[in-house]
């Protein structure tokens, strides 16, 4: 399975139908902050599991940890994934990040 980061923003990154791949990126929930998928196009990807893992002693008080979105290859195609950092209470206005991803999936 692909891992991609933060650094890995702004390429193409290619799958075949069945793979999977995860986008990991750092968060701090304790902010309000937090990574928001806004753009995905299910005609190709599948979007398997959203989740976070605390760095350290869970629940402290300013504690880090990772964001981790996993997604399956469904059928050959290409889309962009938008992701946001912001405080969806606050809307648009409060996004801090934004990074995308392109994918192709081939057969």
């Amino acid at each position: 399975m692909k891992l991609l980061t933060e650094h890995d923003a702004g390429t193409r990154t290619m799958l075949r139908s069945g793979e999977q791949f995860t986008i990991q990126l750092a968060e701090n929930a304790t902010t309000g902050y937090q990574w928001v998928l806004t753009v995905v196009d299910t005609s190709c990807l599948r979007l398997v599991q959203d989740g976070f893992v605390p760095r350290g002693e869970e629940g402290a008080v300013g504690a880090e940890g990772q964001r981790s979105f996993t997604f399956e290859a469904v059928r050959p195609g290409t889309t962009t994934l938008d992701l946001r950092y912001y405080q969806p209470w606050e809307g648009e206005a409060s996004a801090a990040r934004q990074l995308r991803y392109t994918v192709e999936v081939v057969e």
